[in-house]
């Protein structure tokens, strides 16, 4: 009863409430009602929230390593809040909107503020737009009129219930405008300071907060003096609102500006422009490369291209994860854009002749055939077939040589004649299944020249070959992208191929004596490498590799003009070395290296070879068991009638194999011994100062009637022959003197120089 008296009650006070009275509670509540429906009107938050990023190429931890401009031709570098210093939100808060926290997008205390300070100076010196309200004009392009005002007003309302303040916040720091194309924080933080906005000093921050109200005036490099004032007033805004201490505000206020024009980042260049398309298409391309890690390298790479002059203006690197086969770092150019010829040009991709890069496949194929053994010696010495005549490097040759030897000496003469022994369309058959996109002719084109590298390869594509040695024999095409799908491995080589050719690979980085390739020190890290050099000094290769890494590195100049300076050994080993102690170890990949399981084998010490029952002596060596060993030495040879043994050596460098030595008769080369006529054993010579005139003839028994080999304290001196006498020319100190020819054993004897 008391309860249905209330309406009644109220009834009768509203009908003796005076009719003005009325009607504004009716206005009132109409207008808050008309309110209430107006600013929960649904709005697409998407439209201002959405943010108008960069193109941009990511690297494998989604960093950024290029950006292009946007569709509205400017630089916009979208981040989460969290991305940004909490001093560059703070400032923009103090700044711009004091109750952002606090206000539902339209602040009535700041209008009501604004009103009496621009009443009583007769003019507009404050505004009240809420960072809300700006976004809005920001995204809609409104003007400055009162139903523009309105409209925004309502829309910042209508925005605030559909999103959170910090979306808000998140979405105007990256559209607000920082002068010039420079839209939202991190495009300003890394133009004017070079860093990401999450490292920004309370200083800076406040510089560019300070920025968007007046970006053409306050441009921190255009308007220092402007920027910098402008930046106190933000600090004492801070100081004002308790952001900040008076400590840190009379540290900040007092700092120069230290704004520049910084350089956005362009890593990975070649790449970038290369996917251009795709990336303006797509809006976004990862790739496999580390950010970090090809900054560093495209700096190292750089200084180190600077050192040679005007002699070498180029160089390009790849470096490549073993287990996943991923290019994590990519330099196709030593400047992109201050290189002689063109830093455009990406030499990861250019075609050019390897050198000696290509025998440890050579080697391989001859392991693999079961045509060679790392013991075996081979003949480094003049060959001739017709019109072609291989020469070593140094126009100089060693003689009688192990294949590992040879291999990590780089000969050419014993990669050719290993060549001829398995034929020039095995190396073609792999170089192919390797996927050597530049082999565009066939074996015979070639010839016997492709162990030398007379055939056009491309880097990424050599260091897809070496990444299959480091994987043990299995093949996968090179992952760029991210998004590029992994292919099943193919198998090229035997995992016992691949470990013996490691084993020949695998030494110490020479340190200081570049003469001496085989040197060791401890110093530095034990890798599998080998260098090229191509003809007329234009290409100059390093590849090496571990369990978790390839690098290959080229130097050389766009133009293909030869330099001395570019020797494999000389110019790309260096800075290989530097790199591989760069890159971080994985303990974990190194702990599963392949080690096949291992026989011992008896050798004939003459020859390198599985002794046969006539080598009078013998020793031994670990090989893997699944290495054929149907091979043996045919040097010594036992007559069973007569149980006397005999000595065979090829004639010749050319068709050399220990194994196949015909059986033919030496009778007549036999009739004269090998006997030294000069010097005679134990002999003493005095030099006598005279220019040209401390020098002795080398003369053998042999000499008119075979090739005869000379050495002198065991290292190779040359040949003497019908008609080619061979001259030395004297040193202090006593020396051991031997020689030998293909039918007979070797000579010796010593003889002493005083002064």
């Amino acid at each position: 009863m008391k309860i249905k008296s209330i309406p009644k009650a109220l009834w009768s006070r509203l009908r003796h409430t005076p009719r003005r009275l009325k009607i504004l509670m009716f206005m009132t509540f109409v207008l808050w009602f008309g309110w209430s429906v107006l600013i929960h009107v649904p709005i697409d938050k998407e439209h201002y929230l959405q943010q108008p990023d960069s193109p941009q190429l990511l690297d494998r931890n989604g960093e950024p390593l290029y950006k292009f401009l946007n569709k509205d031709e400017n630089w916009a570098f979208v981040i989460p809040l969290n991305e940004m210093s909490p001093l560059v939100i703070n400032a923009t808060m103090a700044y711009e909107d004091q109750r952002f926290r606090k206000h539902g997008g339209v602040d009535c205390f700041a209008i009501i503020r604004a009103s009496l300070q621009n009443a009583r100076k007769g003019e507009i010196v404050s505004g009240a737009s809420t960072l809300t309200m700006q976004l809005v004009k920001m995204r809609d392009g409104s003007q400055r009129t009162l139903k523009s005002k309105i409209l925004q007003a309502w829309r910042a309302l209508r925005l605030e219930n559909a999103a959170t303040k910090d979306e808000i916040l998140e979405a105007y720091l990256n559209i607000a405008p920082y002068g010039g194309n420079i839209v939202g924080i991190e495009s300003a933080s890394r133009r004017y300071f070079g860093k990401p906005a999450q490292e920004l000093t309370l200083a800076e921050a406040a510089t560019l907060a300070g920025i968007p109200q007046a970006p053409a005036y306050y441009h921190p490099i255009r308007h220092p003096e402007a920027s910098k004032a402008k930046r106190n007033k933000v600090l004492r805004r801070m100081l004002d609102s308790k952001y900040i201490s008076q400590e840190l505000y009379d540290a900040a206020v007092n700092q120069e500006l230290n704004a520049q024009r910084y350089t956005f980042l362009q890593e990975a260049p070649h790449l970038a422009l290369a996917l251009k398309k795709e990336i303006n298409k797509k809006h976004t391309v990862h790739l496999q490369l580390d950010a970090s890690l090809q900054a560093q390298l495209q700096q190292k790479v750089k200084a180190y291209v600077d050192t040679f002059g005007s002699d070498v203006t180029n160089a390009a690197v790849m470096v490549v994860d073993v287990q996943n086969v991923e290019v994590i770092a990519r330099i196709g150019s030593g400047d992109f854009y201050h290189t002689v010829g063109g830093g455009q040009v990406d030499l990861c991709s250019r075609p050019r002749s390897p050198g000696s890069a290509l025998k440890p496949f050579v080697y391989a194929l001859a392991f693999e055939q079961g045509k060679l053994y790392p013991s075996e010696l081979l003949l480094d010495d003049t060959v001739d077939y017709g019109r072609y005549r291989p020469k070593n490097f140094d126009a100089e040759t060693s003689g009688r040589i192990s294949a590992t030897n040879a291999l990590r000496e780089s000969l050419n003469i014993p990669a050719v004649t290993i060549l001829e022994r398995i034929q020039t369309q095995s190396l073609w058959s792999l170089m192919k299944r390797l996927n050597f996109s530049t082999v565009h002719h066939g074996p015979d084109y070639y010839g016997l020249g492709m162990a030398l590298g007379n055939c056009e390869v491309r880097l990424d594509e050599l260091c897809a070959a070496y990444t299959m040695l480091a994987n043990d024999g299995l093949y996968r095409p090179l992952r760029v992208r991210k998004d590029q799908a992994s292919v099943k491995p193919k198998r090229l080589l035997e995992k016992d191929t691949v470990w013996i050719v490691e084993q020949l690979l695998k030494q110490h980085f020479p340190q200081d004596d570049l003469a001496n390739l085989v040197s060791k020190h401890l110093e530095s890290p034990v890798v599998a490498w080998k260098t090229g050099t191509s003809a007329g000094y234009r290409d100059a290769w390093a590849v090496g590799y571990t369990d978790e890494y390839v690098v290959g590195v080229w130097l050389g100049n766009n133009d293909g003009r030869g330099s001395t300076r570019l020797v494999g050994a000389r110019a790309a080993l260096p800075l290989l070395e530097s790199i591989i102690e760069q890159l971080p170890r994985k303990a974990s990949i190194a702990s599963e290296s392949y080690v096949p399981e291992l026989q011992t084998v008896k050798l004939c010490p003459a020859s390198g070879l599985p002794k046969s029952v006539a080598c009078p002596k013998e020793h031994s060596t670990r090989l893997p068991k699944s290495l054929s060993l149907h091979r043996s030495c045919k040097v010594h040879r036992l007559n069973h009638s007569t149980q006397q043994l005999s000595t065979h050596w090829p004639g010749t460098a050319d068709a050399w194999d220990l194994a196949k030595i015909p059986l033919t008769s030496t009778s007549r080369r036999e009739a004269v011994a090998l006997r030294i006529q000069s010097p005679v054993d134990k002999s003493e010579y005095v030099m006598t100062g005279v220019d040209n005139g401390d020098k002795i003839q080398l003369r053998s028994s042999l000499d008119q009637h075979t090739t005869v080999h000379w050495y002198q304290n065991d290292r190779y001196l040359g040949h003497t022959a019908s008609g080619k006498p061979l001259l030395i020319s004297l040193a202090p100190g006593k020396h051991s003197l031997s020689c030998w020819t293909a039918h007979s054993g070797l000579q010796k004897l010593s003889y002493s120089v005083v002064h």
